[in-house]
């Protein structure tokens, strides 16, 4: 993208909730994509996921969040 003057955009991705160490790997593609300048969404979310493991929906009647949340935030865009 750099060489050709281009800007990328990552459509969807997403980390399973049921191993800490996908954690890692999201954090550092995360931080990847943030010093290079490419933004991205974040795969599934909302309630009819239920138990999905690549969800972020919050769970226990919105009051838990889910263990990617707090990767994710870190790397919240300020953009409009």
């Amino acid at each position: 993208m750099k060489e050709n003057n281009k800007r990328g955009f990552v459509g969807e991705y997403g980390v399973p909730d049921t191993d800490g160490r996908w954690l890692d790997i999201l954090d550092s593609a995360l931080k990847y994509l943030q010093e290079n300048g490419v933004n991205g969404t974040y795969w599934s979310a909302g309630p009819r996921w239920g138990d999905y493991p690549l969800s972020v929906q919050p769970t226990n009647n919105y009051t838990k969040d889910r263990p990617q949340l707090n990767t994710l935030l870190k790397y919240k865009s300020t953009q409009q």
